[in-house]
C-alpha cells in the first residue's frame, strides 16, 4: 500500500509573467525545502492557499527546484482575488491526486490543450523532458489572440525541443479553428499516449473522436470539478456517476475508464 506524505510549503510572491483582465500567469519561490522534496510528479496538482481567503487546486509548473508557476484563470472570489491583486505570501499544499505511470512518458506522446488546461500540460513537459525520455507534440488552442497565452515566449525553456502547433477560433494566431481541427493534419498513429485537457466541450468532441478514430485505447483526458479538501474526505469531486473521487484518482484520467461520464456531459 502507498502511502501519500501531504506537505505545506509557504511560497513567495517573485514575479507576475503575464496578465489580462480574466488571467494571470504568477511565479512564486518556495521559502523552505525544494519542488523535489514536495514530490511532484506528472499529473499531481496542489491546493494554493491564499491566506484569509481558501485554497484552490492549481496545477505547479516547475521551472527550477525552488520556482513554480501558476496559470490562473478568474472563476470564483479566490481566483479573482489572485488575478487582481495576487498575495506576497502564500502556502501549497500537496501533492495531490494520482501520477501518471511513467511508462507512458517514456513515448511519442500527444498534448492537446485548451485555454488554461495548457497549465496541465506545460508541467508534464516540465517533468518529462527532465526525467524521461520523451518525444512530444503539444497543440494549444485558444478563442482569439486576447485569450492566447504567450507560452511560446513565457516558457520557452520548458518548449525548447517540443513540436509545436498553435490554433485559435478566429485564426489571429496559428491555425484557424478549434484544437480538435488540427487533429486532421497529423497521424495519430504514431503517438503512443494522446493527453488531452481542456474546456468540457473540447473534451467531449476529443472523446468522440477517439471513438471514431480507434485509438481511445491510448487517450488520457485531464479533468476538472469541484475540489474543496482536495484528500478524498468531503466528497465534493466525484464524478462518472460518483464512482470516481477526481482527487484522489485523477485529475488525468484513462478515457476507457470514463463512459459514464461521457455519457452524461459529453
Amino acid at each position: 500500500m502507498n502511502i501519500i506524505t501531504y506537505r505545506y510549503i509557504p511560497i513567495k510572491l517573485e514575479e507576475i509573467l503575464w496578465k489580462t483582465e480574466k488571467t494571470i500567469v504568477l511565479v512564486y519561490k518556495l521559502l523552505q525545502d525544494n519542488t523535489s522534496k514536495l514530490g511532484i510528479g506528472p499529473g499531481h496538482f496542489i491546493l494554493l492557499w491564499v491566506p484569509g481567503h481558501e485554497a484552490i487546486p492549481l496545477v505547479p509548473i516547475l521551472l527550477d527546484k525552488n520556482t513554480v508557476v501558476f496559470i490562473v484563470k478568474s472563476r470564483g472570489s479566490t481566483t479573482q482575488l489572485l488575478v487582481e491583486n495576487p498575495p506576497k505570501r502564500a502556502g501549497i499544499i500537496g501533492p495531490l491526486g494520482r501520477e501518471i505511470e511513467k511508462a507512458k512518458l517514456q513515448s511519442n506522446i500527444l498534448l492537446i490543450g485548451g485555454g488554461t488546461g495548457v497549465a496541465t500540460l506545460l508541467s508534464l513537459i516540465s517533468l518529462a523532458t527532465k526525467n524521461y525520455n520523451s518525444l512530444i507534440t503539444l497543440i494549444y488552442g485558444a478563442k482569439n489572440s486576447l485569450e492566447f497565452i504567450p507560452i511560446n515566449d513565457i516558457f520557452y525553456r520548458i518548449l525548447e525541443n517540443i513540436n509545436t502547433i498553435y490554433v485559435t477560433e478566429d485564426g489571429s494566431i496559428g491555425l484557424r479553428g478549434k484544437v480538435t481541427d488540427a487533429l486532421a493534419y497529423l497521424d495519430l498513429t504514431i503517438y503512443d499516449v494522446i493527453i488531452a485537457v481542456g474546456p468540457i466541450q473540447m473534451l467531449c468532441n476529443i472523446y468522440h473522436n477517439a471513438q471514431d478514430k480507434g485509438y481511445i485505447g491510448k487517450l488520457l483526458l485531464g479533468l476538472e470539478t469541484i475540489v474543496k479538501c482536495g484528500m478524498g474526505f468531503c466528497g465534493s469531486c466525484l464524478i462518472n456517476n460518483g464512482n470516481i473521487l477526481l482527487c484522489r484518482e485523477g485529475p488525468i484520467f484513462k478515457a476507457t475508464e470514463l463512459t459514464q461520464w461521457a455519457n452524461s456531459q459529453c
